[in-house]
């Protein structure tokens, strides 16, 4: 993480997040397109089954954000042994109710369309 200090303490004011939509109650043909997990629609990613709700997405048009210090979020190394030394991740330590991790490959493709959303890039 490259938002912090030399004393490895986060300078994160807020978190931003999305919240999840249930795939069920969204039309076929958006179902259909986001389970291809491509670039279209560049405005919603297929997150997968999330326990509770099943199958989601997420639209990357409804985001909001909570100061970090709602969290109390503090950086740590990870506890796997694929961590360098100078790696650190977010953490919260309070009003945590995640249900999940992206994959990887889940990961790649939200950032990709969130710079295709918001700088209103045409996507193929």
């Amino acid at each position: 993480m490259d938002k912090r200090t030399r004393a490895g303490v986060s300078k994160l004011k807020v978190l931003h997040f999305l919240p999840l939509i249930s795939l069920d109650v969204q039309d076929p043909g958006l179902q259909a397109a986001l389970k291809r997990e491509g670039m279209n629609p560049a405005a919603a990613l297929f997150v997968g089954t999330v326990p509770g709700i099943g199958e989601s997405m997420v639209s990357l048009a409804e985001v909001w954000g909570l100061p970090s210090s709602y969290l109390g979020t503090e950086l740590r190394v990870p506890d796997d042994s694929t961590a360098g030394p100078n790696d650190m991740y977010l953490y919260p330590t309070r009003n945590d109710s995640r249900l999940g991790t992206l994959t990887k490959d889940r990961q790649d493709l939200l950032c990709t369309k969130l710079a295709a959303f918001w700088a209103r890039i045409s996507t193929p």
